[in-house]
């Protein structure tokens, strides 16, 4: 019984990644940042490019383990080469979320008992608020770009440990080949370099989940001191759920697992059920005791602004949003006073939603839901940071086709993720190991949680990262145990089978940038000038304006501008008007629909009130934390926001760009080409 279990866990496992592997292939969607995909027939030929170099190399390491050992070290120390130079050149702020935590928390570590209204709204951001202020206070700094290079390098530190301990458990249980194809993977994917860049639960919450998996692994196998290891096990169960709500599947995963891979008796399913009583009080007693801590700071949650459990539910059934988070479901389910009312404003609503769908609408929402999280590898991570203390300014110049090249290298490495640990599964679903299984249910638990119950976000997939990682390590070590005579092909053959395969990925390859050739014609692109991007919706202040007053924000623009965008402001209307001022030069908002070019240095943001009668517009207020170089003249720690662009005609890449990936490709095919050939030479 618990084996068939097992395997109904890999089967399901299969099948989810199958459907991840289908929509990623064919219909990759990022919502928040606009990316120019390959075709799914470039994707195809670039990913089957990368398993047919890894699958070489993991062959071809079965038979020289002396290196192990040395390319491990060797991958170890380009990741940490990477993350210190990120570390040191690139500073920066989401403006969302991680904004109004890193604005909360700078007011608390300077003495303030002031909440922002914020936090009754997400009250589950209220423990990475006091982690935060934490650090601020015993760095006796809340901003700057040291500040900021300390923030990467505490994050940074935790996806090493991460890492480290997902190599650490693969080593131990699969073998040093698997524990080096893991870091291999964590070198080529680019959230784990992404995500240590903005302070946010994504990744100080990922160690706690390795940590846990290898507590429930330790307690299982250790001969003694179990208690010990189950004792660690709730404590970092306890704190990841603290951190990150929706990390309560991997406790429950883990127990699925531990009942699935144990020899079932009355006893053991009494310490089972001791084991969730001991967990279910460790989180109801350390919430409590977190928002014990949060109330000495001055929180108080007004639950009237709370927005209702079921209401997640509701925004991930919104057709509209794609399931995604929906600001129009919220104000219409959770701006009526009361708590008792919004709960019942929700359930209605969501009855009705459900009702609407009907069998074929759920079935085509679950898809999309599945679209929206899991169609991207960069799962997110493009998204924030997107203000800035400190960035090279070649990559301003060319965001768009940096970011072009990453999200499409990174959909390359998702591709042959999902595909060696699809062929993984495939290969080892009769006899799935515990850590894999354990793997299988962590995956699956985050999964169902978001497309069935909880509305999507693409970067609510990064936390199945290690997972999939682990799995797809796992799958290629099998995939280089099958042998040529397994395929039935004789020996001979096997030269002129790999010389086919690597012509035949040449010519493939050569396809992608012939098929992609319009991408080197000039097309209107944007760079970043200057900005101020922090929204003002959980510090909103306003200023009035008399009737003909205007007000001024010195801008430094440090290139020539064409393109201004004051959004907040521009829903007044033409009771005010919005230009940027340069001497005799003047750049006018996009609803003006006259622009022109303004030359770089300091120029003047002006805001003028052209009616009558005196109206106010919206500002962001913050005392501690500069939101830009310059505050409104004569109005201190008072911030407009707008972002001023030049737009110009650029190619998404040269053909220079194009040449190089290619040689890149031909590169890897030939060395690919060659360990396939020195395999079934020593084979031989």
């Amino acid at each position: 019984m618990q084996r068939k279990a097992v395997q109904l866990i890999s089967i399901i496992t299969w099948l989810a990644l199958a459907i991840i592997l289908l929509v990623a292939l064919l219909h990759p969607i990022d919502r928040q940042v606009p990316i120019q995909w390959l075709s799914p027939t470039c994707l195809l030929i670039a990913s089957s490019t990368l398993v047919f170099l890894l699958w070489g190399l993991t062959r071809w390491l079965t038979r020289h383990q002396g290196m192990i050992f040395r390319l491990t070290l060797l991958t170890g120390g380009l990741i940490l080469g990477l993350q210190i130079w990120l570390m040191l050149n690139v500073v920066g702020l989401g403006s969302l979320d991680p904004a109004a935590i890193r604005l909360q928390a700078a007011a608390l570590a300077t003495g303030s008992h002031h909440w922002f209204t914020y936090f009754s709204w997400y009250p589950n951001n209220v423990n990475i608020t006091l982690i935060l202020a934490g650090l601020m206070t015993a760095c006796h700094a809340t901003h700057g770009i040291g500040f900021g290079i300390f923030l990467n390098g505490w994050l940074f530190a935790h996806i090493d440990l991460t890492i480290w301990l997902l190599w650490r458990l693969a080593r131990k249980y699969f073998g040093a080949l698997t524990g080096l194809l893991i870091v291999i993977c964590s070198f080529l994917f680019v959230p784990f370099y992404l995500y240590g860049l903005d302070f946010y639960t994504d990744a100080l919450v990922l160690p706690y989940i390795l940590l846990l998996a290898t507590f429930i692994s330790n307690a299982r196998t250790a001969t003694g001191h179990k208690v010990w290891w189950l004792v660690a096990t709730l404590i970092t169960f306890t704190c990841a759920y603290l951190i990150k709500g929706n990390t309560i599947v991997f406790g429950i995963a883990g127990l699925i697992a531990w009942l699935c891979f144990t020899h079932l008796t009355l006893r053991k399913v009494g310490q089972v059920l001791l084991i969730s009583v001991l967990s279910l009080s460790l989180l109801i007693g350390g919430s409590k005791l977190c928002h014990h801590l949060a109330e000495q700071t001055g929180y108080r949650q007004q639950t009237a602004l709370t927005f209702p459990m079921l209401s997640w539910t509701l925004m991930g059934l919104n057709p509209a949003s794609k399931g995604t988070f929906s600001q129009t479901d919220i104000n219409q389910t959770s701006r009526l006073g009361s708590s008792t009312a919004n709960q019942k404003a929700v359930q209605i609503a969501l009855r009705h939603r459900i009702q609407q769908l009907g069998v074929t609408g759920l079935i085509h929402q679950l898809l999309t839901k599945i679209t929206t999280m899991w169609s991207t590898g960069t799962q997110g991570a493009l998204f924030w940071p997107d203000t800035f203390q400190k960035i090279p300014q070649q990559y301003l110049h060319h965001e768009r086709t940096v970011r072009a090249l990453l999200a499409n290298g990174t959909q390359v490495v998702y591709l042959n993720l999902l595909i060696t640990a699809l062929i993984g599964i495939t290969l080892s679903w009769r006899q799935t190991p515990f850590l894999a299984s354990l793997f299988q249910l962590s995956l699956l638990g985050i999964f169902f949680l978001h497309v069935l119950f909880w509305e999507v976000e693409s970067r609510y997939a990064f936390l199945t990262s290690p997972f999939l990682i682990a799995l797809s390590a796992n799958g290629l070590r099998y995939m280089a145990q099958l042998t040529f005579p397994q395929w039935r092909l004789e020996q001979k053959y096997s030269h002129w089978l790999v010389a086919c395969v690597v012509v035949g990925l040449v010519i493939a390859n050569a396809y992608i940038p012939f098929h992609n050739r319009f991408e080197s014609v000039p097309s209107p692109t944007t760079q970043l000038v200057a900005q101020q991007a922090i929204p003002g919706y959980f510090q909103a202040r306003s200023l009035t304006l008399s009737p003909h007053q205007q007000i001024k924000t010195p801008v430094q623009l440090n290139h020539p501008a064409n393109q201004l965008i004051t959004n907040d402001l521009e829903k007044l209307g033409p009771s005010i008007s919005v230009y940027l001022s340069h001497g005799h030069d003047r750049l006018l908002t996009n609803r003006e629909e006259k622009t022109s070019t303004i030359r770089a240095g300091q120029a003047q943001l002006v805001v003028k009130n052209q009616t009558n009668h005196s109206i106010q517009i919206p500002v962001i207020n913050s005392s501690i934390i500069p939101l830009a170089p310059d505050s409104i003249s004569g109005h201190p720690h008072q911030y407009l926001k707008y972002v001023i662009n030049a737009e110009f005609p650029q190619p998404l890449y040269s053909r220079t760009i194009g040449l190089l990936i290619y040689l890149i490709t031909l590169l890897a095919i030939l060395l690919g080409g060659f360990l396939w050939w020195k395999t079934i030479k020593s084979i031989e």
